[in-house]
C-alpha cells in the first residue's frame, strides 16, 4: 500500500490521482457558484487543478494554491492550465 502523501508529492502519483478523484458533482457545485460573469477566484487546496482548470474554461481569472509541487505541475498541465495563476 502507498503511503497517502505520495499519492500528493510523487510526481508519478500525482499524475494519475484524477483518476480515482474526478469529484463531478463537487466540482459543478463549485462551478455554479462561480457563475457566469468573470470574476477572481482563489482555489485553496486546488490539488490537481480540475476546479481551476474549469473556472478558466468559462473565463474566470484563477489563482490556484496547494503545497506539494507534484500537484501543481500537473494542475499547469492541464487544458487553461496555463492561464491559472
Amino acid at each position: 500500500m502507498v503511503p497517502v502523501d505520495l499519492y500528493y508529492t510523487h510526481p508519478r502519483l500525482a499524475g494519475i490521482y484524477d483518476l480515482g478523484n474526478a469529484g463531478a458533482e463537487a466540482r459543478n457545485f463549485y462551478l455554479s457558484l462561480a457563475g457566469n460573469s468573470p470574476r477572481d477566484i482563489l482555489d485553496l487546496g486546488c490539488g490537481t487543478g480540475l476546479v481551476c482548470a474549469a473556472y478558466a474554461a468559462r473565463g474566470h481569472r484563477v489563482t490556484g494554491a496547494d503545497p506539494p509541487r507534484a500537484m501543481l505541475d500537473v494542475a499547469r498541465s492541464k487544458p487553461h492550465g496555463a492561464s491559472v495563476e
